[in-house]
């Protein structure tokens, strides 16, 4: 680039930083985008700039075919490992382990996100400096181990100890998922990309229900068929199922396009080059602090935050006492087991339709889908908490397992589309997690043994936060237009010309003033 070029983006930047306007270093800009710190910059280097819609479907269909449904899957096998102590209350966990203590199955929950929330930041930095398929796939398989040992706990101090360890070790998998997604689709395409992974906790649901029935069944007519107890057995067969994950997600999932097995090298030109509009590229290893510090001082870090923490407190809780609540509305034993199945097919059947409905109704505004999804649960937690009868009560358990979810997608995919640079990302992604963590561990505690089988202050406190957590999305929504109307009075709808593919520099949203903000 010539000193006139130069020295004319300088003036440009100036003018503009003159207007309010977070700058950026332009001679890092250049040597990040000639050096090729992001993975990938070597194919848009290559890249002539044009990529037809046939190509562009067909890269899409395949990130699809070989990414998404495994990855779907495994989101599905992680459900099911956290639900597994809501169908092990009926198998004799409790009368074998937890029979002496008053609060300790409330920490059965708690336990494991007290793992996550301690471990959620250095896996987050693990992954942007260690390779993602490798890493992530050495988690999986510890977790695995993890649940599998589960069944030899014969206290529950060795349990509750597990469950932390669990926790720590599934933290990969959120953040993992974040940066997968953001890499292989576009803006447009991330919430129902993520629509899709998080239908999957319905098909694990039903799957680790159907197993706790069956096992449930034939324990009832005899005692002795497995040897042990049967919420054991239900450890060790998930155990090696997630193992086995582990191992198939480091064959299957590439770190980047540009390792890609499954695209030839043209494709993974094309690869980069549709997902160029991201403005965010493929990352760096190189961890920058100023980007962790714009993070922790942007308003919307901590909107996203504390609305997890608020939606998280009904998941706490829902996620471990769902078939004490069913218990409480009249259905023991077994019953309980099959009356929680629907919850889980309303949410596979619910979210794979919101995938299809945000390309459609809502033409990918994330954060009307948020709103949605938000006001959703807080209608279903009424119906749960002050509902008049059972069928309407069951209504509102059933509806949460949709409008939770929806509201989590919306919030993932707003850190995954707005929240950019490298490391804003992945320490945005944490600090959300962290405080989905503790809404976790703070949710199973407002159910109160001494309030069983109806859990009053458990339900009232759900639809409390939830009712709060609409609040604050609506704060976003606003925060968000304002922030785009101050941008297009700005006049800075493009990117520099000068600067040759300057949305892989790992530039933040804040430091791209033609970057405009989801709503």
């Amino acid at each position: 680039m010539s000193s006139t070029s130069s020295s004319s983006s300088v003036n440009e930047q100036t003018n503009v930083e003159e207007k309010g306007v977070a700058k950026y270093n332009l001679e890092e800009v250049h040597s990040v985008t000639s050096t090729g710190s992001d993975p990938v910059l070597i194919y848009a280097h290559k890249s002539h700039g044009q990529i037809t819609p046939e190509i562009d479907r067909k890269i899409c269909r395949k990130a699809d075919r070989y990414l998404l449904s495994f990855v779907s899957v495994l989101y599905g096998v992680q459900f099911a490992d956290k639900l597994i102590p809501s169908g092990a209350a009926i198998l004799n966990l409790n009368s074998d382990l937890f029979a002496n203590s008053k609060t300790g199955y409330s920490w059965v929950g708690s336990s494991f996100y007290l793992g996550y929330l301690v471990f959620e930041f250095p896996i987050s930095y693990a992954l942007q400096k260690l390779p993602l398929s490798r890493f992530t796939s050495a988690m999986v398989v510890c977790w695995g181990i993890v649940v599998a040992c589960t069944a030899a706990c014969q206290t529950m101090e060795s349990y509750l100890a597990l469950r932390v360890l669990l926790g720590a070790f599934e933290s990969v998998t959120q953040p993992a998922l974040v940066i997968l997604i953001s890499q292989w689709y576009k803006r447009s395409e991330v919430f129902s990309r993520t629509c899709c992974w998080l239908a999957m906790n319905g098909l694990g649901g039903i799957f680790v229900t159907s197993v706790c029935y069956g096992l449930k069944v034939h324990y009832d007519k005899n005692p002795d068929v497995y040897g042990m107890s049967p919420w054991r057995v239900i450890y060790i067969i998930m155990g090696c199922i997630t193992v086995l994950m582990g191992v198939l997600f480091y064959f299957i999932v590439p770190d980047n396009p540009g390792e890609a097995w499954f695209l030839t090298e043209e494709e993974k030109i094309m690869q980069v080059e549709r997902i160029r509009g991201n403005n965010q590229g493929y990352g760096t290893h190189r961890i920058k602090p100023y980007q962790v510090w714009e993070a922790l001082t942007d308003i919307r870090t901590w909107l996203y935050g504390l609305s997890c923490l608020l939606f998280d407190i009904p998941n706490g809780g829902t996620t471990v006492f769902a078939t004490l609540i069913l218990e409480g509305e009249g259905y023991i034993g077994k019953d309980a087991l099959l009356m929680n199945l629907p919850g889980s097919a309303v949410q596979l059947v619910g979210m794979l339709l919101m995938a299809l409905m945000s390309n459609y109704l809502f033409k990918g505004r994330k954060l009307n889908f948020t709103i949605f999804g938000s006001s959703l649960s807080v209608l279903s937690l009424c119906l749960l908490a002050w509902g008049p009868n059972v069928p309407s009560q069951l209504s509102g358990l059933y509806l949460n397992s949709l409008g939770q979810p929806i509201l989590f997608v919306g919030l993932i995919s707003l850190v995954e589309s707005d929240s950019l640079g490298h490391t804003k990302k992945i320490t945005s992604s944490a600090f959300m997690l962290v405080c989905y963590c503790a809404g976790n561990v703070i949710g199973p505690q407002t159910f109160l043994k001494s309030e069983a089988p109806i859990y009053n202050t458990g339900k009232i406190t759900m639809a409390a936060t939830q009712c709060a957590e609409l609040a604050l999305v609506l704060v976003l929504l606003g925060y968000n237009i304002y922030e785009n109307r101050r941008r297009d009075k700005l006049g800075v709808f493009e990117p520099p010309a000068d600067i040759q593919d300057v949305e892989f520099a790992d530039l933040t949203d804040k430091e791209m003033l033609w970057f405009r903000y989801s709503y």
